[in-house]
């Protein structure tokens, strides 16, 4: 299997860059530089058209791994992996030990596991895949906020939380109609919404906990808009992932597994798939494809670690 490292030179203030002295003395190995996430798919299409295998690892965050994904997917003979070098770092936090994906060495002697791909189509015409999560509403405005925070200033590790103390005194609530495809559908005044094929976002938060990157399902959640003080008092059970166990949950929070699902909203909004922000008023979320996911050695097994 040819290697390639993908290595985005922005992410997480330039953390990336600090692994460049190390992969370039690996035998055989080429090292890439993209110019965007769509530079990513485009290179792993190209090498993988000779047919032969080809293990491409992202050395940058959520973002520099969603090119790859959108690179390989479905594709036999290509598989991603991740050394995360980014702000948030969600996807690794499903596995057990996330450190590991911090070691070269451990990565060379990874093994291959397929897991689902989520594909999104917004408004019919754009289409883009996922294999962590796509949020709607209050966390999408916090990577929002944290974009604009993430200044070289404030530590990357807090741009998040500072993100969603901004957001607690803005303007929130949204109109929408979902339709799962079990036959249910959920329609009124949204705080957020959730897709998931993992379990975090925003730098730690497990807001899909029971999620599993390879048993066909999406994790959807929906929280109904709450008042301040209520959200407030959930927040630290939202990152931990065991707001789904308060006793009132059922109230207002509705969390299902599903295939697929389709979202309706009376004028454009946010949505953030793995931290790249898009407009749209109406999509589609379904699983339909995989991906060869590189898993390093010595973090095997789920664990949705915070």
């Amino acid at each position: 299997m040819k290697t390639h490292f993908i290595v985005n030179p922005v992410a997480g203030n330039g953390r990336g860059n600090s692994y460049l002295p190390e992969l370039v003395k690996i035998k055989d190995a080429e090292v890439y530089i993209p110019c965007s996430r769509e530079d990513i798919a485009v290179y792993i299409r190209g090498i993988s058209s000779d047919g032969d295998r080809h293990a491409f690892y992202a050395v940058g965050g959520d973002g520099t791994l969603n090119g790859a994904v959108n690179g390989a997917v479905g594709l036999e003979n290509a598989a991603v992996g991740i050394i995360p070098a980014g702000t948030g770092n969600d996807f690794v936090r499903w596995f057990k030990n996330r450190e590991a994906f911090n070691s070269v060495s451990g990565q060379l002697r990874g093994s291959v596991k397929r897991i689902d791909a989520v594909k999104a189509i917004l408004d019919g015409i754009f289409e883009t895949y996922f294999v962590n999560m796509a949020n709607i509403g209050f966390d999408c405005n916090v990577v929002i906020n944290a974009s604009k925070i993430k200044n070289g200033i404030v530590p990357n590790s807090m741009a998040y939380v500072f993100g969603a103390v901004q957001e607690l005194f803005g303007k929130w609530g949204q109109n929408v109609k979902i339709e799962f495809d079990d036959g249910t559908a959920y329609k009124g005044c949204q705080l957020l919404c959730t897709i998931a094929n993992a379990c975090c976002c925003g730098g730690g938060f497990r807001s899909s906990p029971y999620a599993d990157i390879a048993d066909g399902y999406i994790d959807a959640a929906v929280i109904d808009r709450i008042g301040r003080l209520k959200l407030v008092s959930l927040l630290k059970k939202y990152r931990d992932g065991t707001y789904l166990t308060d006793k009132h949950a059922k109230d207002f929070i509705t969390y299902k597994k599903v295939r697929s699902m389709k979202t309706a909203f009376a004028s454009k909004t946010s949505v953030s798939i793995d931290g790249e922000i898009y407009e749209f008023k109406r999509a589609e979320f379904k699983i339909d494809n995989f991906v060869n996911f590189i898993v390093p050695k010595g973090a095997d097994g789920a664990g949705g670690s915070k």
